[in-house]
């Protein structure tokens, strides 16, 4: 799927260059089904049309008798064609079947509308599902260095409201479509009926539909607006409630809570002025209208000379275009402000992904043992801050290496280069003596499990996230895996075993249980490099070693790499890799460096296991 953007623009023109960005990628997605909808939206609007029409003799009908059809203009004479032909002379007869042919068209208006809504649903729905999956794509194609580097609490709100907004488009759109035929619709028959007085209430709507651009346009600018400010109040939520023990240990709740709801409020006062301009709009349109019922009927009596049936004609379609107007109208400015929030969301995240160049697909290369990593003066940044300078270190194959360093370090960021993740910005990156490649680092993304910080587990069951990325585990294989990381006690206290429910984000287990399963999901994918960054920070010091240990039974031959500030790690590591301030200050053998007292490896040796 193809994303159509505007070309940048400022004002009016970005405004309307939005709408029609959207447009387009709505209707490169819907194809042919966006014209058998349409075929659907105005058969609907023809169909209530024909059902008002046929009402102005039936009106007439009941007004007069047989003969008086004729009052009520050009639809009457048509009217009394058609019973004449058919031989239907008599008043009560030609009002049977008047009335019979007014229900028939009503019952299969209600079989165009269910037609009609079940397919604008189903573009709707799909269209968001469409612009999901392209961005969703789009980003998990991108370097790792454009998608580390973005805001996440934007980036969220972007993927989530903003692009729900652009079904509020697709529904607008209808709307709008079905509000115009009606109004086309309306315009034949009122012509039908009086074309004087039709004129009169064209020249009307057209000075109204005018005099309401300025809040299409701002509705627009509002949707820009409110896309920026609904980030904000998305990533509030989160902060809200990360703050919040906190605050209520200070007693600052009210405090907290005040300065939480400002992003809410100016949400609240965005949406707050789009709702009032609906309004306003709808005030406009009535009273309009009202006016323009006055008009008619003075015109009709001084210039047209029309008479009652004439009069009640026009009336009751003037009646009829005041709902699908004012619809139209409010349709416009939801679709000003979709497209404005959309652009905006749009413009972000390609802002964020377009900052690392991407690669070409290639074959990936095996790599089919354990393998030695190397680094040469190799540096890294993320969001525009250079986090790695100059780094050289090594991480021999097959054995466990410990990259230590306090917080800010860049101990992630060098994770992700050894991972083949983020490519050197300078410098090179060495697998087996060979230059990383692509080919070769897609190879080596085949042998590697990735255990980072962040908790990250599968719905629905445990079986499902333990297979997740797995190669062919069967049952006996979880069981052992659960047991190597100490979490064989998680299935024996469910009745559904392997089939247990996760729950929504896993909230059913502690934050160390996450951690053993996601431990687990790692031993069975079977690797031959393995990298744990923070892996194991939810247990204590005694469940670590016990983890460590079991992750090293189980996988003797891989190479491992750990982040961690427990001596745990140290205590399994063949060697460390210190880092401070993203340079590497020291390097070398574990058991090298706890033997010498001047290393910074030997004093953190000294003071994290007296502290334990």
């Amino acid at each position: 799927m193809t994303v159509a953007r505007a070309e940048p623009a400022d004002g009016q023109g970005r405004d309307r260059d939005a709408r029609r960005a959207l447009l387009r990628v709505f209707r490169d997605y819907a194809g042919s089904r966006l014209w058998g909808t349409a075929a659907l939206v105005f058969a609907a609007a023809i169909l209530e049309g024909v059902g008002v029409l046929l009402l102005v003799p039936l009106i007439s009908l009941v007004l007069g008798d047989a003969a008086g059809a004729v009052a009520a203009g050009r639809a009457g004479e048509i009217a009394a064609g058609i019973f004449s032909a058919l031989g239907v002379q008599s008043k009560e007869g030609q009002l049977a079947l008047g009335l019979g042919v007014f229900l028939a068209v009503v019952g299969l208006r209600a079989i165009v509308d269910l037609a009609r809504a079940r397919s604008m649903t189903s573009l709707a729905l799909g269209f968001v599902v469409a612009l999901r999956a392209h961005f969703f794509g789009a980003i998990a194609e991108a370097p790792w260095g454009a998608v580390a580097g973005l805001d996440r609490e934007a980036a969220g709100h972007s993927l989530s409201v903003d692009l729900s907004r652009a079904e509020g488009f697709v529904w607008a759109f209808w709307t709008a479509l079905l509000a115009a035929g009606s109004l086309a619709v309306y315009g034949v028959i009122a012509m039908a009926v009086s074309p004087a007085m039709t004129a009169v209430a064209l020249a009307v709507g057209g000075a109204l539909f005018l005099a309401l651009r300025p809040l299409r346009r701002r509705a627009a600018r509002l949707g820009t607006q409110m896309s920026g400010e609904d980030a904000g109040f998305y990533g509030q939520t989160g902060r809200f409630l990360a703050g919040l023990k906190p605050a209520r240990a200070h007693r600052l709740s009210r405090e907290h809570v005040a300065r939480s709801l400002a992003s809410a409020r100016r949400v609240a006062d965005r949406a707050g002025a789009l709702q009032m301009d609906l309004a306003r709009s709808g005030i406009v349109v009535q009273t309009a209208v009202a006016v323009t019922a006055v008009v008619i009927v003075l015109s009709g009596v001084m210039l047209a000379d029309a008479g009652a049936e004439t009069l009640i004609a026009m009336l009751l379609v003037l009646v009829r275009i005041m709902r699908p107007f004012q619809t139209l109208q409010h349709a416009l400015q939801n679709i000003a402000s979709s497209a404005a929030s959309y652009q905006a969301a749009d413009d972000r995240l390609r802002a964020a992904v377009a900052s690392a160049p991407s690669e070409p697909a290639v074959s990936p290369r095996a790599v089919d043992r354990a393998p030695g990593l190397r680094l040469v003066n190799a540096s890294a940044s993320a969001g525009g801050v250079r986090i790695l300078d100059g780094v050289s270190c090594q991480v021999p194959a097959g054995r466990v290496t410990l990259i230590a360093g306090f917080s800010g370090a860049g101990k992630t960021t060098l994770c992700d280069l050894l991972a083949g993740l983020l490519v050197p910005e300078d410098g090179d990156f060495e697998i087996d003596g060979q230059r990383a490649d692509a080919a070769l680092r897609a190879g080596l993304a085949e042998a590697l499990a990735y255990v980072g910080q962040e908790p990250f587990l599968v719905e629905p069951t445990l079986r499902e996230n333990l297979g997740w990325g797995a190669r062919g585990a069967d049952d006996a294989a979880m069981r052992a895996a659960l047991a190597a990381v100490g979490a064989g006690g998680l299935v024996a206290w469910d009745a559904g075993g392997l089939d247990m429910p996760v729950g929504v984000e896993a909230t059913r287990f502690s934050g160390g249980e996450r951690q053993r399963l996601r431990l687990a999901r790692a031993i069975l994918r079977a690797p031959r490099l393995m990298v744990l960054d923070e892996a194991t920070n939810a247990l204590d010091a005694a469940a670590e070693s016990d983890v460590l240990s079991g992750l090293r039974r189980e996988l003797p031959d891989a190479t491992i790499v750990i982040v961690s500030h427990r001596p745990a790690a140290l205590a399994i590591a063949d060697h460390v890799v210190w880092l401070e301030a993203g340079r590497v200050v020291e390097e070398g053998a574990s058991s090298a460096l706890r033997a010498d007292p001047s290393s910074r490896t030997a004093n953190w040796w000294r003071s994290a296991s007296s502290a334990g």
